[in-house]
């Protein structure tokens, strides 16, 4: 998800939108389509400084098994 700067409007300094209130020097991550967004309305207003981590994918590593005790050993009969 990209994480974007709000610079100001040379209007205005503060820009209300979907994504909330911004003031200059604001960074927020927004989803991918609002960046799209907000970059082709307002591409003076909005610079994209970042992305933000995603969420790691789940691993294919086969987990260890558990561990067992040994085999016990077999007592002698007496006879």
């Amino acid at each position: 998800m990209p994480i974007l700067k709000f610079k100001g409007f040379p209007h205005t300094s503060i820009y209300r939108g979907s994504t909330g209130v911004w003031n200059p020097g604001d960074e927020k991550t927004v989803s991918d389509a609002d960046a799209k967004r907000l970059q082709a309305d307002f591409g003076d207003a909005f610079e994209a400084v970042g992305s933000a981590v995603a969420a790691p994918k789940k691993t294919r590593a086969v987990k260890s098994p558990t561990k067992r005790g040994g085999a016990s050993k077999a007592k002698k009969a007496d006879k």
